[in-house]
């Protein structure tokens, strides 16, 4: 039942990220900023990424998008390798 209700709360942030992506982007940023984040933690934030609206048009839209895939880009790598 939890992993259901977590699709639906991820459901939700992907239609709310169709109007307020900054928004959502910054939370999710934020969330993956957090260095003491568990794994299992992190992968229901990567999995809930799939609902997010990434836009091509116009181009603010999609440097915001490009932004967002860069940062959780670095954020993986750096959660991935360890220093």
């Amino acid at each position: 039942m939890a992993g259901s209700v977590a699709d639906l709360f991820a459901e939700c942030v992907g239609v709310i990220s169709e109007n307020r992506f900054f928004f959502v982007t910054k939370m999710f940023k934020a969330k993956l900023g957090d260095s003491t984040i568990d794994p299992l933690h992190l992968s229901t934030i990567i999995a809930s990424m799939k609902f997010l609206c990434l836009k091509l048009y116009p181009m603010q839209k999609l440097e915001a998008s490009c932004d967002f895939l860069q940062v959780h880009n670095h954020s993986m790598i750096s959660f991935l390798v360890p220093r």
